[in-house]
């Protein structure tokens, strides 16, 4: 597998968390614990390893984290089959490694930003607020058929799109010409950062940006 990111759980061990694999030439959202001494861990999922797929095409894997309960939450991209475009998708874990259906609907979330757009969609990170909610930023369409824009969802705890946080959940900003985000974080005030970079005719540089919760 090629593993984009890795997170400690609370008990220490290594969550080698989000991976791409290939099964069947789908893409799976992948997930592994691994103990302090590098084995693998047998205590969730089957042998230390759980998989979910999001949507019957291509879900790429991107971004892990763990809430203070121990449930793990994934994010990517899932291709939406038919419909030429990519969405954001969650989906979160117990800590026994099972798919948690109180989460979104069966354990899993969807966001489409762009219904009728093959630009780049690619969410890059995932972030909690104190509250429980739960933040995921990455690479949208601008919004006039073409890339790319900051993107930024947030849910409630039990995975509901947030109606109090832009537009139904949703925000979507654009600074240049292309802006893809990188990273985001919550401030201890709660207002939200995320960094990514920006791009225009004469190249490319560093952009930050910082959202209001």
């Amino acid at each position: 597998p090629f593993e984009l990111c890795a997170r400690l759980a609370y008990d220490g061990k290594l969550l080698g968390a989000v991976c791409r694999i290939f099964v069947d030439t789908v893409l799976g959202f992948y997930r592994t614990t691994m103990p302090k001494h590098g084995a693998p861990g047998g205590r969730s999922g089957i042998n230390g390893e759980v998989k979910a797929y999001l949507s019957g095409g291509t879900d790429y894997a991107t971004a892990v984290t763990v809430q203070p309960d121990g449930k793990i939450v994934a994010t990517g991209a899932t291709e939406a089959l038919g419909a030429n475009r990519y969405n954001f998708g969650s989906v979160r874990f117990t800590s026994a490694g099972l798919i948690d259906s109180s989460f979104g609907t069966n354990g899993k979330a969807n966001v489409t930003f762009a219904a009728n757009s093959s630009a780049w969609v690619y969410p890059s990170g995932v972030a909690l607020q104190g509250d429980g909610k739960i933040l995921t930023a990455g690479t949208v369409p601008d919004g006039m058929g073409g890339c790319c824009a900051y993107g930024i969802v947030r849910f409630e705890p039990t995975g509901a799109l947030d109606p109090l946080f832009g537009v139904g959940g949703v925000v979507a900003q654009q600074f240049i010409i292309d802006d893809e985000p990188n990273a985001i974080a919550v401030q201890p005030d709660g207002k939200i950062l995320v960094e990514g970079t920006s791009y225009a005719a004469n190249g490319s540089v560093l952009s930050m940006a910082r959202f209001c919760p």
